[in-house]
């Protein structure tokens, strides 16, 4: 019987040596495929999104809150020269300005710091358009991104696309006459049906083009009524007092010479703001394609909370030969598909040839996402060769915190550590 167990022991010693062989070839094979190819991406230019990576691609980064977006992404691409032309941030907190505009100024860029209530600097998108087809893309934009805030914040819907084609004209012809939204909308909601028939319909010719198309879609005053109603909740940003009487800064500006500007805003006040956001986003980088001049580069944090970008899907595929780029920062893939829809969020992520994934992530359906891009590869275990994906969905999740995870182009994924700003002199020096 002692002589049984010995053999049984023995076995199981020899099963068990087995599978730390096969698992230490599974872990050496994924590391030798997922660095095979780091070399290819080190050029020391572009977009710095690793402690070793650059890329020229338009980027995606998926990071949830306090995995070190800002402090390794964001604020060392401010405070080093290794993007050229003009910059536009989405900078929520104002931290990013606080701590890297100085270093803008001394490397020669002009900084200018956006918030829409801070009425120093100021943009009116509806007097910075070049036409009056301009501006009926622009008062679609906002009505599309009023009803989309209204429901995030509220969780009620807001009408849908009828809304939106009922009240299109009406808030169109209103913008037209008074270039400026907070005029237009005040000018809807407070004239009865007679008073608005006289203005708009003794307008110019195009005015009044667009009040007749919206007369042939409302049915009666109770009809009328509603439009106003939905308009005042949709919009009430408008409302508001808001840094949209002039312009201090134009797309044209951008291109002619080399400038850091920073759009901030209470990052609380996020999705009230998104209508504004959106458009002011969607006109610059409409503008910006048309114009030929310095290269031009978005960092986008928190892509989502800035509302629905018009074409996005569509401008990622063409901007890169207009010399655009883009770096857009989300907490999740679930979080897009809420503003964008399914279809357009896989457009956008595929136009974007480099993805980079930060630690904790706990979306299952990016998880999965990440998880299948990054593919398989075949490994050989005792004599058999086995398909193994190169990082499983628990391997994405528990990334190491400090790593990221990079995905370039068709290369080989691969992890490196966080360009952490705040643990290198050169930086440090460059923040103060």
């Amino acid at each position: 019987m002692d002589f049984l167990i010995i053999i049984q022991k023995f076995l199981w010693f020899t099963l068990g040596c087995c599978g730390i062989y096969g698992a230490y070839l599974c872990h050496t094979s994924r590391n030798k495929l997922a660095t095979a190819k780091l070399g290819k991406i080190l050029e020391g230019e572009g977009l710095h999104i690793s402690k070793n990576a650059y890329t020229k691609n338009h980027t995606v980064i998926v990071a949830p809150t306090r995995e070190g977006k800002t402090t390794s992404v964001f604020i060392p691409n401010l405070l080093e020269n290794n993007l050229k032309g003009s910059i536009v941030i989405a900078d929520p907190k104002q931290e990013l300005y606080e701590k890297t505009h100085k270093y803008q100024e001394s490397i020669g860029r002009k900084t200018i710091l956006y918030n829409p209530f801070d009425m120093k600097i100021q943009y009116n998108p509806i007097k910075n358009c070049k036409n009056d087809r301009e501006i009926i893309e622009i008062s679609q934009n906002l009505l599309i991104n009023g009803a989309l805030s209204y429901e995030l914040q509220t969780g009620k819907k807001s009408g849908g696309l009828e809304w939106i084609q009922s009240s299109q004209g009406l808030f169109t012809a209103a913008v037209m006459l008074t270039k400026n939204i907070s005029k237009a909308l005040d000018l809807i909601i407070s004239s009865n049906p007679i008073e608005l028939d006289s203005v708009l319909s003794n307008a110019s010719e195009n005015i009044a083009s667009q009040y007749n198309i919206f007369k042939t879609c409302i049915e009666s005053p109770k009809t009328m009524a509603s439009i106003k109603s939905t308009l005042a909740s949709n919009l009430q940003l408008f409302t508001d007092k808001l840094a949209i009487n002039r312009s201090d800064f134009t797309a044209q500006q951008l291109r002619e010479q080399p400038t850091a500007l920073y759009v901030s805003y209470p990052e609380n006040k996020s999705s009230y703001l998104a209508p504004l956001m959106a458009c002011i986003y969607s006109q610059l980088i409409e503008q910006l394609t048309d114009i030929k001049g310095l290269s031009i580069t978005f960092l986008m944090d928190e892509l989502a909370n800035i509302g629905l970008i018009s074409n996005f899907s569509t401008i990622l595929s063409t901007v890169a030969s207009r010399d655009i780029t883009f770096l857009l920062c989300l907490q999740s893939i679930s979080q897009l598909e809420q503003i964008y829809g399914h279809f357009n969020t896989l457009s956008i992520l595929n136009n974007c040839k480099t993805k980079a994934v930060l630690p904790s992530l706990t979306d299952l359906r990016t998880i999965e996402y990440i998880s299948k891009l990054c593919g398989t590869t075949e490994v050989i275990i005792q004599d058999k060769k086995m398909t193994k994906q190169l990082f499983t969905p628990d391997e994405v999740r528990r990334i190491e915190k400090g790593k990221i995870l990079i995905i370039e182009d068709n290369m080989l994924p691969f992890v490196d550590e966080q360009n952490i700003y705040y643990e290198q002199d050169k930086y440090m020096e460059a923040a103060d």
